[in-house]
């Protein structure tokens, strides 16, 4: 896969549009001024010491009402890449639905951007920042980490980038419908099956309820005290 290397850009996920004639391809930027995460907010990352990267897809073999098996694909391939880099007892876990975790700390968000022509994806923008060299975090976000906090030394962070792309181009090319790698998904989910709050965002109701299952469109499923499944699309409901 092609790869572009820049010093400093707005976004890596508006910079890579520049390129769509040349996908698959994937940029990385040592700077990033404006890069965004879920629910519009931004990314902390130290210029030259992390991952922050967009990867450019044609995906005419997926049709829109499979993008959330692009998203599972996507933060399995995170995943893959990452458990073995770290201790024995840790892995990359993924949190509903593809903020990447280890431990209870926040390592990697993703965001992705689809354009639908028709009844197929145009194409798509993965934009993934990634915690590899950092040691100190200055944003409010409440748990970030970095691979050197957990390992205590530094790593090639072009290498690691390197093996993302590769395997996401992988793993997203082998999408064979909405059902694509939900087990892979669920094996990794990061809380499934752990009693713990909740905040519904339409209601305000604060409630108790354990990850049942993540639907194929993205919605997350969490049976409460009371034994009842309720069903949340990004945004309505919010870990506390």
């Amino acid at each position: 896969m092609k790869h572009i290397h820049l010093e400093t850009v707005t976004s890596t996920n508006q910079e890579i549009l520049k390129y769509v004639d040349e996908a698959p391809v994937y940029l990385t930027a040592d700077n990033q001024t404006a890069g965004r995460g879920q629910r519009g907010n931004t990314w902390e990352s130290e210029p030259g010491k992390n991952i922050t990267m967009s990867i450019l897809l044609r995906l005419k073999h997926v049709r829109p009402a499979e993008q959330f098996a692009v998203s599972r694909a996507v933060a399995i391939a995170v995943c893959d890449i990452l458990t073995p880099l770290l201790p024995f007892d840790k892995s990359a876990l993924i949190k509903w639905p593809n903020d990447i975790y280890i431990d209870d700390k926040k390592i990697a968000g993703i965001l992705i951007e689809n354009s639908i022509s028709g009844t197929e994806l145009k194409h798509t923008v993965i934009g993934i920042g990634l915690n590899v060299n950092q040691m100190e975090f200055l944003s409010p976000a409440p748990n970030p980490v970095s691979l050197a906090q957990i390992l205590g030394h530094t790593l090639d962070a072009g290498a690691i980038a390197a093996g993302i792309a590769d395997r996401v181009l992988k793993l997203v090319g082998g999408i064979d419908g909405a059902t694509a790698f939900s087990f892979e998904y669920h094996r990794r989910l990061w809380q499934i099956g752990v009693m713990r709050p909740f905040h519904d965002t339409a209601t305000g109701e604060i409630f108790t309820a354990a990850i049942d299952h993540v639907e194929d469109d993205g919605r997350l499923a969490l049976k409460d005290a009371a034994g009842h499944l309720r069903h949340y699309y990004f945004k309505e409901v919010a870990f506390l």
